[in-house]
């Protein structure tokens, strides 16, 4: 790409380009390509001519911006000084046009040599785009902003003060003289023979690390009074470069400075340590994964949300200004770490620190005052920080206390459930229930009741827990996560007591670890965990990405009540393989508070589990039912129908003789029998009561006799099969018995009775 260079200072007359362009018009012979040749030509022009003013601007400002504009008191230093030229010497820029060849990828790029040459040049290249750049030839530099911020002060000299002129070295005599220097990036003062190089940095101050952030005008009026023989000031006035304010502060768009710059992306964060008053915590990067963990929380979750409001307000610390003439540090709780509402360390990866102190809130509610440690101002920053750097690390943490199963069909694969009342040696053990363990007589229980005894009806290997009652708590306990985590930081403590209890030593075999992390004794005992009321575990079949297949139990320990209403509780889970030896044992982490509002079960009795109703089975399925009643004792034989889940005939019997009754009333009379159900345990003081009713039904599954025996105004003592220690309300005999009188007395039963 061959190039020759002008100087966009000396040869961009508009004017003359205006006339170079018409000029190619002659050479269009078809009028067609003569009207097309116009329009682009005419566009190009309008182009050209925009794109001058604009890279005039972005190159070197305009003199009427009030940005470059000195004050009075400043041009007031510069009365009385002799004449004096001024000489901005820099890389000649290029402008040349760059196009797409429509036969070939490669780019063409062309200089405009002299404004003659511009309309041949333009009718030669000109295809579908054309890209108009200005750039250093020898260097490849762009102008930058520090030639613009100069550029724009020394026009607005030339402009404000008479005895000033600024010229751009058009003739190349200082730019000749000084090639080699700096790459020509300096100012050149002129008193007659003397003369002052300035560069162009000499005119900026900056921040330690040698950034530029805003322009000194003093630097100019100093030189100009030396070479006028005049003293100089030790006065400054800054004018702030973009993006920063004159204290060297970096600003947002919208003019508000930062405390410090502005981390712009989370990765570039090895860790972040907040000291407040709620205690003190760290987030660390892992370098492997980029993913932040809290410091003795490396197991745990967090609430992303308020996790990146923190995290968020810690790197892009945007204030909303500045105290202006603070007075005592004191007076915003800034004077010292100890006196300081929070103190927050971050280190980036490249191992640049940052350390901001905040101090008391504003008067108004609105903020908080804050303070760089290597700097002396006092922003003010929102109290947003107290939704995330005023927290405490138990704030954001959170975390499932057991191995989560939220599917229907994990629900109904947990198993081995265990409920200890430990206070009141009481212990549930309820199982899944096996193919062989339906005998019809049951309706929708997938769980079997294996102890306590009480809860197993006489006669039958096993119970049936109540199962809407226990479906709820297998969702409750099988999700179980944090509320309010209260204690994080776990120590090494000795595989015994609570953590093995009640695994078999056969099962321990594999495991030969002798301390895991979890909470000391001193820890357990402030949140009234060393004696816990419940112990909650259920086991979970668990398969891995290679298929191997594990068992999860999940034990989960919780304390009494507290004075707050509120339960603390913590977790292990337990790992075993498929020959049902212990690998792992894995505390949760934490200390969690409950609560009954969204863990209803923490208050439940060993009865609330219970099938609370005392009998359940199909009316289908029967093939009898005796009531005796006032001395009378009646038989409904049932003719049931279970392919079609129906009956077909009732009757019933009574000294020797029988009759059809209405099936539907008979219905209704079972139903009411079904909705006796037990309430808790009483002791009867009458060895003899005197009996209600009894009701005796066989079915499939064999025969239940429950006998019922009124003992107060409200209560019926009763026995299943001879045994009984349970009491059912009086009401719902009544509501029976009144159905059943009604059948006897010829009656048809209804919705409604």
């Amino acid at each position: 790409m061959g190039s020759q260079s002008f100087s966009l200072y000396s040869c961009f007359d508009t004017y003359y380009w205006r006339n170079c362009l018409a000029q190619e018009a002659p050479f269009i012979m078809s009028l067609s390509k003569r009207i097309k040749s116009i329009i682009i030509i005419s566009l190009i022009s309008v182009a050209v001519i925009c794109g001058y003013y604009l890279v005039n601007y972005f190159l070197h400002g305009t003199s009427n911006d009030s940005y470059y504009k000195f004050t009075d008191d400043e041009l007031a230093q510069l009365k009385d000084i002799d004449k004096i030229e001024i000489y901005m010497l820099q890389p000649e820029y290029m402008f040349y046009a760059e196009t797409e060849d429509s036969e070939s990828e490669e780019k063409k790029g062309f200089s405009f040599p002299s404004a003659s040459k511009v309309g041949e040049k333009l009718g030669e290249t000109i295809r579908e785009s054309i890209a108009l750049k200005g750039i250093a030839p020898d260097t490849g530099k762009r102008a930058d902003e520090y030639e613009t911020v100069i550029n724009g002060h020394l026009q607005a000299l030339d402009s404000e003060v008479s005895n000033i002129k600024y010229f751009h070295d058009e003739k190349g005599e200082y730019s000749k003289k000084y090639k080699n220097d700096d790459e020509n990036r300096f100012v050149v003062f002129k008193k007659d023979e003397t003369i002052i190089k300035a560069n162009y940095d000499d005119f900026f101050v900056t921040l330690k690390d040698g950034t530029k952030y805003a322009f000194d005008r003093y630097k100019i009026i100093n030189i100009i009074n030396s070479l006028s023989g005049k003293s100089e000031s030790d006065k400054k006035s800054l004018v702030a470069l973009k993006g920063f304010d004159t204290d060297g502060d970096t600003v947002s768009l919208t003019g508000y400075p930062f405390v410090y710059p502005a981390i712009t992306s989370r990765y570039e964060v090895e860790y972040i340590r907040v000291k407040n008053k709620n205690g003190t915590f760290a987030v660390i990067q892992d370098i492997e994964s980029g993913n932040f963990y809290f410091e003795d929380a490396l197991t745990m979750a967090y609430d992303p949300e308020k996790f990146s409001k923190m995290l968020m307000s810690g790197i892009y610390m945007l204030s909303k200004g500045k105290v202006e003439n603070p007075v005592s540090l004191s007076e915003y709780g800034l004077d010292s770490d100890e006196n300081a509402t929070a103190i927050v360390e971050i280190l980036k990866k490249d191992e640049t620190f940052h350390k901001v102190i905040i101090g008391n809130k504003t008067l108004d509610g609105k903020g908080y005052y804050a303070k760089y440690f290597e700097k002396d101002f006092v922003y003010i920053i929102s109290n947003e920080i107290e939704n995330g750097l005023l927290l405490s690390a138990m704030d954001f943490l959170q975390t499932s206390l057991v191995h989560t199963v939220s599917t229907v069909e994990g629900i109904y694969s947990v198993d081995d459930i265990h409920v200890k009342f430990l206070g009141e040696n009481k212990e549930l053990h309820v199982e899944l229930m096996d193919d062989d363990d339906d005998d019809g007589s049951q309706i929708f229980s997938i769980w079997k009741i294996l102890s306590p005894e009480e809860l197993i009806p006489i006669g039958r290997p096993f119970g049936n827990p109540n199962s809407s009652a226990f479906t709820e708590f297998i969702q409750s306990a099988a999700t179980l996560a944090t509320e309010q985590v209260v204690e994080y930081k776990m120590t090494e403590i000795p595989v015994s007591g609570n953590v093995i209890a009640g695994i078999s030593e056969e099962a321990l075999e594999k495991f030969k670890k002798e301390t895991i992390l979890s909470f000391s004794d001193e820890t357990l005992s402030k949140y009234d965990l060393s004696t816990p009321r419940l112990e909650v575990s259920y086991s979970y079949p668990y398969k891995d990405s290679k298929s191997n297949e594990y068992t999860i139990v999940s034990r989960v320990f919780i304390s009494e009540e507290q004075e707050d209403e509120k339960y603390y509780a913590y977790s292990y889970l337990y790992t075993y393989d498929s020959n049902g030896k212990l690998t792992e044992i894995l505390c949760t982490g934490c200390i969690t508070t409950l609560t009954l509002a969204n863990v209803n079960w923490l208050d439940w009795d060993v009865m609330d589990f219970n099938n609370q109703f005392l009998y359940k089975n199909f009316f289908y399925n029967l093939d009898w039912i005796e009531v005796e009643y006032n001395g009378e004792i009646y038989r409904f034989n049932v003719d049931g129908n279970p392919e079609e889940e129906d009956i077909n005939s009732v009757t019933l019997v009574h000294n020797g003789t029988s009759k059809d009754i209405d099936t539907m009333s008979f219905k209704y009379m079972y139903s009411s029998i079904l909705e006796i159900y037990m309430v808790d345990n009483y002791d009867i003081a009458d060895e003899n009561p005197n009996m209600m009713c009894r009701i005796t039904i066989h079915a499939t599954g064999g025969s239940t006799e429950m006998k019922f025996y009124r003992v107060t105004n409200t209560k019926a003592f009763y026995t299943l099969n001879g045994e009984g220690k349970y009491y059912v309300k009086a009401a719902s005999i009544f509501n029976f018995l009144e159905k059943y009188q009604m059948i006897l007395d010829g009656k048809i039963i209804t919705r409604d009775d």
